[in-house]
């Protein structure tokens, strides 16, 4: 697909939030696109002027006011999944694309292709799911600082975390450090990363890592799980995200602090 056939794509992105890794998926696929900016008030940490239904914001672009949103030549493209798959199943990396190599297809039904549409689900399905009973847990006081990762709730809640983080760490040992393989940063990287930082530093860092010790899971994050997203933070389409993240934003913070009206 040429420059010239592209159709246009506009990425409907929320300060701080998950759409990162659409953004990011942007820059590695280096496609054209338009970015529509929605910042997070910094009061409710919410995004500003947007309600579900009320046709303000991110909602005049969808009902439920949420982020990321692409569209497509007009066409409206919701959840992360959705957008990540659209994206890798119709746009391939443009430095690859006259020779036809390059990345699987999420929705080819070939094992290279069915290995990484696991990985564009596996961010939200699995590693976001289970992490948020403890995000609600920490700040609905259900978890507070009395806790001890003792009580059935906590336990509960970790059994999941547990298995996928495991899970990550496994299959980066057996994959060469990275999930696309060889030490390359990939799509199905970029697909995963990005929900490691919000669960490290909206998640882990609430509690000492005898906390989640006691839970199971050792030390938080596994050595290789540690070493793949130091790799990927260096990666350069991640940098150019990060950089367009934090300028978009007006903030003077760093953009390895991208997080940071999110979370402070």
């Amino acid at each position: 697909m040429t420059s010239k056939q592209m159709p246009k794509i506009t990425l409907h992105h929320l300060e701080a939030s998950r759409s990162l890794r659409v953004l990011w998926l942007l820059e590695y696929l280096s496609v054209p696109y338009d970015l529509q900016f929605y910042p997070r008030d910094p009061e409710t940490r919410y995004a500003k002027d947007t309600e579900p239904n009320s046709g303000k914001g991110l909602s005049a672009v969808h009902p439920l006011g949420r982020s990321p949103v692409l569209e497509v030549d007009g066409v409206v493209v919701a959840e992360a999944g959705a957008v990540l798959t659209v994206l890798l199943q119709h746009f391939p990396k443009q430095s690859e694309a006259a020779s036809g190599a390059g990345d699987p297809r999420p929705m080819d039904l070939t094992r290279e292709g069915q290995e990484l549409n696991f990985w564009v689900q596996f961010g939200e399905s699995s590693l976001f799911l289970h992490a948020i009973p403890f995000m609600y847990g920490f700040k609905g006081g259900v978890i507070d600082a009395s806790s001890d990762g003792s009580s059935v709730y906590e336990k509960t809640c970790a059994r999941g975390l547990k298995a996928d983080l495991d899970h990550l760490e496994n299959e980066l040992g057996k994959k060469g450090g990275t999930l696309a393989g060889e030490g390359r940063v990939g799509p199905a990287d970029i697909c995963t990363e990005v929900s490691l930082e919000f669960i490290k530093t909206g998640i882990l860092r609430r509690r000492p890592t005898s906390y989640w010790s006691t839970l199971g899971i050792e030390g938080a994050l596994g050595p290789k799980t540690q070493a793949w997203m130091e790799k990927c933070q260096k990666d350069e389409s991640y940098l150019r995200a990060t950089e367009i993240e934090v300028k978009r934003g007006g903030k003077v913070h760093k953009s390895e602090d991208w997080l940071k009206p999110l979370y402070g």
